[in-house]
């Protein structure tokens, strides 16, 4: 509603008119709230239901990728290298900017929404989203993720102790790797 424009305006001293307009605008005056404001924020863009279906969230997506990078910056300044944008381009040939969350992003995400139910009640969930973030955080904290996760983390220095290994032996076994 346009009252709460005005309202939202005299908080953070803007003009009125151009939140209403100017979503860039908007957002880049979204900012200047308290670290649980920016959060209640990206949990009302959290895209629907269908965003928590794939192994990454999706946490926004629009064509307009000023208002993409606008979003993605208040998400990184909350949660850094959690995110990547990509695009699609449609039938239409029209470029739709995408905000996807990776495995950490979900893992933090859901510390800070339990941290703002303990300090706020219930009104911090995702609301009717809830229960479809609930079903992917658990699914970031399953075993194969953990796996997943660790292999990633620590290829490298695997990587390196099988070339040792193959240095000093001449010959290695799928068992021995």
């Amino acid at each position: 509603h346009k009252k709460i424009f005005l309202t939202f305006a005299k908080i953070v001293a803007a003009d009125p008119i151009r939140l209403l307009k100017d979503c860039s605008y908007l957002v880049e005056n979204i900012k200047k709230l308290p670290k649980e404001h920016q959060i209640e924020m990206l949990l009302a863009l959290i895209v629907d239901d269908g965003c928590c279906k794939s192994w990454m969230l999706v946490l926004y997506e629009d064509q307009n990728e000023e208002v993409t990078n606008s979003v993605y910056s208040i998400w990184n300044s909350l949660f850094p290298n959690t995110a990547k944008i990509n695009y699609i381009i449609t039938k239409n040939n029209t470029k739709v900017y995408h905000i996807y969350v990776n495995r950490n992003g979900i893992i933090l995400l859901k510390h800070e929404i339990d941290q703002l139910i303990l300090k706020f009640g219930n009104i911090a969930h995702l609301w009717w989203k809830q229960e479809a973030f609930d079903k992917r955080y658990n699914k970031t904290r399953n075993s194969f993720a953990e796996m997943v996760q660790d292999t990633k983390n620590n290829k490298e220095e695997r990587r390196e102790a099988i070339i040792k290994y193959i240095k000093y032996n001449q010959v290695v076994s799928f068992y021995d790797i």
